[in-house]
């Protein structure tokens, strides 16, 4: 981009079209990288969630009992315990999680 006085708006890139080592290049390319997902700080929770295995249905009922019971599980969230449960790339009009009905599978 050019300004009205002729200098530029935008410095270029003196990286484009040149080579440069990567500190990390040699590990990334012996497959011994590490990646955020091979991180694992103590005391990190993982989620889980259940899907609908039915492409459209009624929820009658969430039995979370078991789920709660079982071993490691710090917490069992439902569409009732989520306020704003709701999303939309112009208008938040869609559950997040399911409450009442299921619109499509998976």
């Amino acid at each position: 981009m050019i300004q009205a006085n002729g200098g530029n708006l935008v410095e270029p890139l003196d990286i484009l079209g040149k080579s440069y080592v990567r500190e990390d290049g040699k590990e990334i390319v012996a497959g011994s990288g590490r990646y955020v997902d091979d991180l694992s700080p103590a005391g990190v929770l993982y989620g889980a969630v259940v899907r609908a295995g039915r492409p459209h249905a009624r929820i009658l009922n969430v039995d979370t009992s078991k789920a709660t019971r079982a071993k490691g599980v710090a917490c069992v969230l439902t569409a009732e315990d989520v306020p704003n449960n709701a999303y939309g790339p112009s208008l938040p009009d869609q559950p997040v999680l399911c409450g009442e009905k299921v619109r499509y599978e998976g």
